[in-house]
């Protein structure tokens, strides 16, 4: 073999390894590229989700305020109480009054009147 076949042997070898090292470099680069893709994709979806939650919340908060409080809901309660202790002590009025119509239908009933 001659020296300038060990040598264009030697340059064949090397541009085979600098093609190959050209192709590993462009694989990684693609393969890089794609995971920034996704991430940048999640990151986006991952904003969007928080803005909506921010929103969300923001209108949880307005609703909040806007609700009663616990004082109101005892003063709610307070007055139930009161209209129920009325209604009772009318149903007692009430039942007197129905005993006595019912004395008074007896009493005409039976021609005494």
């Amino acid at each position: 073999m001659s020296a300038f076949e060990v040598v264009k042997i030697g340059l064949e070898v090397f541009f085979f390894l600098v093609s190959g090292g050209v192709g590993v470099y462009a694989y990684l680069v693609s393969r890089n590229t794609a995971s920034q893709e996704k991430v940048s994709a999640l990151e986006s979806a991952l904003q969007r989700d928080i803005a909506e939650l921010r929103a969300q919340v923001g209108r949880l908060d307005e609703r909040s305020r806007q609700s009663p409080t616990h004082s109101d809901l005892e003063q709610v309660y307070r007055r139930i109480d009161q209209v129920a202790q009325t209604v009772n002590s009318m149903a007692g009025a009430f039942e007197g009054t129905q005993r006595t119509l019912n004395l008074i239908h007896d009493y005409l009933l039976q021609g005494k009147g």
